[in-house]
């Protein structure tokens, strides 16, 4: 049996219906910013954000809960042999969106370094990284994931009501 604490890799299936509704950009450092947004598939809506590095983006979190037909999960924008690995998505192994957005905040201050090191572009890859400022911006966005989440539908959390 599968350890439930494990992030399963699953192949990404993108959808024209999927939009970024709202968004707000907090800036991190030069050349370097993350976008909160609320995200719409269909019906549903669910908070996540993007790291952007000089226009790349090199992370997404898609903190969608449990929606029927979406699990909460992260994209990594790095390469596998000089191919995009953008396809792929990590599924968190949390179905509660706030504890989705605890793994995301806490995956991008500490893992930042190590994606921005392993991407194709070397102006990406000799970016230096400030760890104040990407900590002092976790707490602004948390604050903009909060302040989006009252928007989620109800559908994302694991006890929602009928």
């Amino acid at each position: 049996m599968a350890n439930p604490d494990t992030v399963r890799l699953v192949d990404a299936k993108p959808s024209a219906t999927v939009r970024r509704d709202r968004q707000i950009v907090v800036p991190v450092q030069d050349g370097l910013r993350v976008v909160v947004f609320l995200k719409s598939q269909g019906e549903s809506s669910f908070v996540g954000f993007a790291v952007d590095a000089s226009g790349v983006e090199l992370l997404k979190f898609d903190c969608s809960g449990v929606l029927a037909n979406l699990h909460g999960h992260y994209h990594l924008g790095v390469t596998y042999d000089g191919h995009p690995a953008y396809s792929k998505r990590f599924e968190f192994p949390e179905g509660d969106p706030g504890r989705q957005i605890a793994f995301a905040v806490h995956f991008y201050r500490h893992h930042l370094a190590m994606v921005i090191g392993l991407h194709h572009a070397e102006a990406i890859r000799c970016m230096r990284l400030d760890a104040g400022l990407v900590a002092d911006s976790c707490e602004r966005i948390g604050e903009a994931l909060t302040a989006l989440l009252p928007s989620v539908t109800p559908d994302c959390f694991p006890s929602a009501p009928a």
